[in-house]
């Protein structure tokens, strides 16, 4: 039976290939547990891996540079040089923008298709950014950094500037600190936003604790505690379970529908609403879920992917790496097929600076607004 009606497994290397071949992103089959596609580049950052229908990019760990792959061929297209190293990276493709956060705390948002530098923020945080989201609708952004904050920004404030007429600068809709301790990862609610139903759940994950947010209210719903460090975050696409994995190798289930958690207004225990398995020997890197929900996977950091059921919580997959995984994602593997394949990302290389004298028309050909794509 095939997963999801066809899923692929992209796991990214966080150290460049013994095998002097240069491997960095392997696609793998996660029905079959077999390679689909090598991509060559470097070693990539943490976390710091995007993929979409038309293809992907990964920030590079050692360098200030972030490299795209198309699908068909497993050389980069484009090597693309940035002013600072980059810890994080989204790209639009519905408003063709890639988005990177860096080791000094800023934000960079550029126009792919003509490489111009829409926006920066030089201290979006005062610390490393470790992670970045879109919302469904694309229309906010989330950056999480080792300064213990998570940052809502609207993306057509990053781009065009709207918040600077007043204050001079772009201000986040919303700051969530309720925490002391380095934001590690973030999860998103992927169902669009609207006036009807305004409640996106913003999940961020801190140590030793994850935070349960209302993104349209900018509140805080819960703090679930647990007795590790914990690394890594993923939502199951339902948005039933929560599964957050830590440095001990635990992976816990939590249900967001649990009676505890919903009648929760202030801290509660993992015990009270978790289940716990023990899932590898060593600290788990990254966990992602299958978007139909009937898979979970997982990662660690000596190479080792595991595959599991989502409703027994057993093993039903274990794949080997042989490296350090700083990345995975899962993605539909039609993407690979030559027949229903997208055209390309269009680029140009990147500006360092913006062009603060051209009319924001000209600097960006596209107009945000709260709608669905066709």
């Amino acid at each position: 039976m095939a997963l999801d009606g066809g899923a692929m497994l992209l796991l990214a290397r966080g150290a460049v290939s013994a095998d002097g071949r240069g491997m960095t992103v392997h696609a793998w089959d996660a029905d079959s547990g077999t390679t689909a596609r090598m991509y060559k580049g470097q070693a990539v950052a943490r976390h710091a891996l995007w993929a979409g229908s038309r293809g992907m990019c990964a920030a590079q760990q050692d360098k200030g540079a972030i490299v795209f792959w198309g699908w068909q061929q497993e050389t980069p297209m484009m090597k693309m040089p940035l002013p600072e190293r980059a810890t994080a990276v989204i790209c639009s493709q519905k408003y063709d923008l890639c988005i990177t956060g860096t080791a000094s705390g800023a934000i960079y948002v550029w126009q792919m298709c003509t490489g111009s530098l829409v926006q920066h923020l030089s201290h979006a945080h005062f610390r490393a950014i470790t992670g970045l989201a879109l919302t469904g609708d694309e229309l906010s952004l989330i950056s999480i950094s080792d300064d213990a904050a998570a940052r809502v920004w609207s993306l057509a404030h990053l781009v065009f500037g709207f918040s600077q007429q007043l204050s001079g600068e772009v201000r986040p809709r919303h700051v969530f600190s309720h925490h002391t301790l380095p934001v590690t990862d973030l999860a998103v609610s992927a169902a669009p936003s609207s006036v009807a139903s305004p409640n996106l759940i913003l999940l961020c994950l801190c140590h030793p604790g994850a935070q349960l947010y209302h993104l349209g209210l900018g509140q805080r719903l819960a703090c679930i505690t647990f007795a590790d460090d914990l690394t890594s975050v993923a939502l199951d696409p339902a948005e039933q379970y929560l599964y957050v994995a830590s440095s001990t190798g635990r992976v816990y289930q939590v249900s967001l529908h649990d009676e505890v958690l919903e009648q929760a207004s202030g801290l509660i225990s993992q015990s009270q609403c978790a289940r716990r398995v023990q899932a590898h020997e060593r600290p788990i890197t990254c966990v992602a879920v299958v978007s139909n929900g009937a898979r979970l996977v997982t990662t660690d950091d000596a190479g080792c992917v595991r595959l599991w059921d989502t409703g027994s919580m057993q093993v039903v997959k274990t794949l080997e790496e042989g490296t350090s995984l700083a990345a995975l994602l899962v993605s539909p593997s039609q993407w690979l097929e030559p027949a229903v394949a997208n055209p390309a990302l269009q680029l140009k290389l990147f500006q360092r600076t913006r062009q603060e004298d051209q009319e924001s028309d000209d600097r960006l050909r596209v107009v945000i607004a709260p709608t669905q794509e066709p």
